[in-house]
């Protein structure tokens, strides 16, 4: 059974596809480079796209995509790539994110910064890449799971203090008037006493 590489390991990563270029799988290339992609993961990218794309059995994967990518692949150098430039140090190399001078910035079309399987390399530069971008339903599930709990404590507040606001604008007249509080149910009135009739003459001898 092949161990489990933690991908969110720059080393862990680096050795492992040294471990690839040993046994032939990938050349000790200086186009194939470590860049930062989905959800601060490491992965192993040839800076020209001469590279195969394998299926990595052998990293924890989620399916949902919110913690972490779902799906993950190692490179696959072809045998007879025509921009194969050996390099006496590949761990130094492919540790190494210096840009030619000729390549530009944008010279790849930009994509979603959070695409799984695209390497950072690829993306303008970007404040709030970073960040995890909420889903398409957001659920109460996801809400446990992602918002602070400070924020569910600012939010407790907020509705305790709009709640004691309520209840000390229900002592003003006007409020108790504008909202048909002036008068309580007839339910809850005092029963009216019965009239008594007036006494005559004889009734008080």
């Amino acid at each position: 059974m092949a161990r489990t590489v933690d991908i969110w390991s720059k080393g862990e990563v680096a050795r492992y596809v040294g471990d690839l270029a040993r046994t032939g799988r990938v050349k000790a290339c200086e186009h194939l480079k470590l860049v930062r992609a989905y959800a601060n993961t490491w992965r192993a990218h040839c800076d020209l796209d001469w590279a195969s794309r394998i299926p990595a059995n052998n990293v924890d994967l989620d399916v949902t995509g919110y913690n972490g990518p779902s799906s993950y692949d190692w490179p696959g150098c072809p045998t007879d790539c025509p921009h194969l430039k050996p390099t006496s140090d590949f761990m130094t190399s492919m540790l190494s994110n210096r840009r030619k001078p000729d390549e530009a910035v944008n010279s790849h079309p930009r994509r979603d910064p959070l695409s799984p399987d695209q390497p950072e390399s690829t993306v303008a530069p970007c404040t709030t890449c970073g960040e995890l971008s909420p889903p398409e339903k957001v659920t109460l599930p996801w809400l446990f799971r992602h918002v602070p709990v400070n924020l569910w404590l600012a939010a407790l507040s907020l509705l305790a203090a709009a709640f004691a606001a309520g209840v000390h604008a229900s002592r003003f007249p006007i409020v108790r008037e504008l909202f048909g509080l002036g008068q309580a149910p007839a339910s809850v009135q005092e029963p009216e006493k019965p009239v008594e009739a007036p006494r005559t003459r004889g009734q008080n001898s």
